[in-house]
């Protein structure tokens, strides 16, 4: 390693894996809607991570992976018809030492450790002002 190199260490911490429809992991012709609700098929499981990088600046968080209380609470997503839709994007499966706590524990680290997260996907939204 660089001395000059400002990141010491990336580590992997696992959260978990998820299975979605196969036509949200690669862009189709197919509306959301279509592949929510027609979709049949699952993908294999893919990984869930958070990457933990250990900065000279401080800790850094990239993702912070999946919540597992999304797959204990039965209210973690919204209920109707949005819940079915939810229920139809995603499968999970968490195990209890698949947290990211525990993650950051077994490097020897606690979520108060972090400096900064960073957030690599995020919901777009809408500005209720336009620019001028």
């Amino acid at each position: 390693m660089n001395v000059a190199d400002p990141i010491l260490r990336v580590s992997v911490v696992s959260t978990g894996q998820v299975q979605i429809r196969p036509d949200h992991e690669a862009s189709t012709w197919r509306p959301a809607a279509w592949r929510l609700l027609a979709s049949r098929r699952w993908t294999r499981p893919l990984p869930i991570n958070a990457y933990v990088i250990e900065h000279r600046d401080g800790l850094v968080l990239f993702d912070t992976g999946q919540d597992r209380a999304s797959v204990t609470d039965p209210g973690y997503f919204p209920g109707g018809i949005t819940g079915v839709l939810y229920g139809r994007l995603a499968r999970f499966q968490i195990d209890p030492q698949q947290t990211l706590t525990a993650g950051l524990n077994q490097l020897g680290y606690t979520a108060g450790d972090v400096k900064t997260a960073v957030i690599s996907h995020l919901p777009r939204t809408t500005s209720a002002a336009s620019p001028s």
